[in-house]
């Protein structure tokens, strides 16, 4: 919870170490976060858009959780409207 205070108080971060902030708190959320939260997709969507030195069980995990994101935008989106509304959510 400390780092996720300090991730969320620092306005003065430069940007790279905040992404990069983002992506270690969601390796952490990987094995930490309470299930269904989603905090690690939450994270790694601020954090880097680099994914290969992190390893399957990493993406396998972060590939869940979109997911289950994906999951709950379809329940929330009317039949009528189209997936392209969920990608840009996403």
């Amino acid at each position: 919870d400390t780092l996720k205070n300090v991730f969320q108080g620092q306005n003065s971060m430069n940007e790279s170490n905040k992404a990069q902030l983002a992506d270690l708190l969601a390796v952490l959320a990987m094995t930490m976060a309470k299930a269904g939260s989603r905090e690690m997709l939450s994270f790694k969507k601020q954090g880097t858009k680099e994914l290969g030195s992190w390893g399957h069980e990493f993406v396998r995990s972060l590939a869940g959780e979109i997911g289950e994101e994906w999951a709950a935008l379809s329940l929330e989106m009317s039949d009528n409207d189209d997936s392209s509304k969920k990608k840009e959510t996403l």
